[in-house]
């Protein structure tokens, strides 16, 4: 194994090396956002399941949402195809670019799509291009910002700062899930019905009454001649 010593390392100006390390930081921050965009709708699917599909079943409409999701993986792999053949004609910023405004505006075209209420059956077919569009924009980002990280980073730590795009591509789930949680837990408060929950407070006065209901009254069976 060939060992490469610290004077044989290019020299680097202090200006350099800043622009090095804001281009890795820039990277990074595109790919939070990138992969925080595409997963953020797996944190929503239980509202857009009532939103974008017809509601004879809320089974059938979270499997339908459910599918939606995956047909982004599934345009991941041509991503990857298309947007490295991007970079090596075009440049790697230039492939970035075009992926992250890909994924604005499949993430735009998401939030301003009408409901199944409004449009009816075309609410499902936009959401499912949105996603297609996000898929898309994800698989070709992974591949370019690793391949543009490593060449930007510093010789002799090329390794270290090609881990910032998993660093914070596993900080979507998180980012995602804070406000997922916030939202379930004023849900689980007030008892939404989408999500199959009841208002715990209003459970337990049900069950009381209804102990109290099933609870043989003597008073009750005195004037009916009943045996107390």
């Amino acid at each position: 194994m060939s060992h490469v010593s610290p004077d044989a390392l290019p020299q680097y100006t202090a200006a350099e090396k800043r622009h090095r390390v804001f281009a890795i930081m820039s990277a990074s921050s595109g790919n939070l956002v990138e992969w925080f965009d595409f997963y953020v709708y797996a944190f929503c699917a239980i509202y857009f399941a009532g939103a974008f599909f017809p509601a004879s079943n809320p089974t059938v409409q979270l499997l339908n949402t459910a599918g939606v999701f995956a047909a982004g993986f599934l345009m991941r792999p041509i991503g990857g195809w298309l947007f490295g053949r991007i970079a090596d004609r075009l440049g790697r910023k230039k492939s970035l670019l075009i992926s992250v405004s890909m994924m604005c505006g499949g993430s735009l075209m998401v939030a301003c799509l009408p409901t199944y209420a409004t449009i009816g059956a075309m609410a499902p077919v936009l959401l499912l291009v949105a996603r297609l569009i996000q898929g898309l924009s994800v698989g070709g980002e992974y591949g370019t910002t690793a391949t543009y990280m490593s060449e930007v980073a510093l010789r002799g730590q090329r390794g270290f700062f090609s881990s910032f795009q998993y660093v914070t591509a596993d900080r979507r789930p998180a980012a995602g899930g804070a406000g997922h949680r916030h939202h379930g837990s004023a849900a689980q408060r007030g008892g939404d019905p989408r999500l199959g929950l009841a208002h715990p407070v209003r459970t337990r006065r049900r069950r009381r009454r209804g102990r109290a209901a099933a609870a043989p009254c003597p008073a009750r069976n005195a004037e009916r001649g009943r045996p107390r």
